[in-house]
């Protein structure tokens, strides 16, 4: 069976938004979580406005520093939970999720493949 697993960058105080006013630096450790999680998982689970902030950022990303998390994200599938959006076709490999999302996830869980990453999403987490 496939784990769903979270990382988030969270300030001291619980904040999760705007990572870039907390987080200033990215040392070995934070690298090392990132390529486990790039290593053991072959998809990515979004809330509505993870999706909607990166479907219009990660598409479109040519820079180098981020680039093994940019192809990763890019060719992964990517399932996004909403209860709003009617579609999820503006980022390719992209999946949508209404309904009934203890049944949808245990749908996920229960395929073939490696692990989930939530990727972002607090609310959703």
């Amino acid at each position: 069976m496939r784990k769903v697993a979270s990382g988030l960058f969270t300030s001291i105080d619980n904040a999760v938004e705007s990572p870039e006013k907390f987080q200033f630096a990215w040392d070995e450790e934070m690298a090392a979580t990132l390529t486990r999680t790039l290593e053991t998982s072959d998809a990515v689970l979004l809330g509505r406005s993870t999706y909607e902030m990166w479907a219009d950022y990660w598409p479109n990303y040519s820079g180098e520093d981020d680039s093994a998390f940019g192809d990763w994200i890019n060719n992964s599938p990517k399932y996004v939970v909403s209860k709003t959006l009617d579609n999820v076709d503006r980022w390719q490999n992209s999946h949508l999720i209404r309904g009934d999302l203890v049944a949808e996830i245990t749908k996920l869980k229960d395929s073939e493949g490696g692990d989930i990453a939530v990727a972002g999403s607090p609310g959703l987490v």
